[in-house]
């Protein structure tokens, strides 16, 4: 196994984007409350996600990488993932974090046993306004950044006491729309659209549909699309995510 398929491995588990934050809603609650009040929602997430593409990393070989939905907990070491959400009237707030460590073995040329592990780092914070209201349907707007740090180790037991490391970090910008309406009483869909815009844009796009399990929490299922476009000569990543995910939202 070269080193490329070694954090190929770990590095599929990454959500890259993780914007879950732009599905969190206010589960229930009456307008003249949400224009009076802050309303706080909590949502952890899982996404089952797939990836193709590449990444660079300073001082290791190019990664190319392409996994399927069922490899992504097979050498997931520890996670975390959870989005937010504040509002009041027409303004407020999201965000979202996603923490996870992912190692694999194998070998290296010519033949060296060898381990992998990826350690990345991801948090967005955004502002919202309301752009329209109506008895079925609300659209807000988001602007805000996204933070990522990514963490690449590669140690062998051949050279004891031995491992290279390499990290890299970078801000993108964020702006984008995020709906949700009524299907029926407890039934309602979900969609956003985040946008990066810069020279080589990325995007994220999902929708999810939500049951309502009580009057404070609702179950949160559906899909999500990613593209990551940041790869310069010596770092970055040039890639796609896409899979489902499922969620449980509460509001306080």
């Amino acid at each position: 196994m070269r080193l490329g398929h070694i954090l190929n491995r770990a590095r599929c588990a990454t959500p890259l984007i993780v914007s879950a934050a732009l599905l969190v809603s206010p589960v229930s609650s009456s307008a003249a409350q949400e224009e009076r009040e802050w309303s706080f929602t909590v949502i952890p997430y899982v996404w089952i996600m797939g990836f193709d593409g590449k990444a660079r990393i300073p001082g290791l070989p190019e990664i190319k990488m392409k996994s399927s939905f069922g490899e992504i907990f097979e050498n997931l070491d520890i996670g975390g993932m959870a989005a937010f959400e504040g509002k009041r009237g027409k303004v407020g707030f999201v965000g979202d974090f996603l923490y996870s460590r992912i190692s694999d073995s194998g070998v290296v040329p010519p033949g060296i046993p060898a381990q992998g592990r990826v350690t990345t780092f991801t948090s967005m914070l955004a502002a919202q306004s309301e752009l329209h209201r109506d008895e079925r349907v609300t659209v807000d707007g988001v602007l805000g950044i996204r933070y990522w740090a990514l963490e690449a180790k590669a140690s062998t037991p051949v050279v004891p006491g031995v491992a290279r490391s390499k990290n890299t970090r970078w801000i993108d910008p964020q702006i984008g729309i995020k709906a949700k309406g009524s299907l029926a009483p407890r039934w309602h869909w979900h969609g956003s659209f985040l946008l990066a815009p810069k020279d080589t844009p990325s995007v994220d796009l999902a929708a999810t549909l939500s049951y309502a399990t009580g009057a404070n929490s609702a179950l949160h299922f559906g899909y999500r699309h990613l593209t990551v476009r940041r790869l310069g000569n010596a770092s970055g990543a040039d890639a796609s995510f896409s899979g489902p995910l499922v969620g449980l939202a509460i509001r306080f």
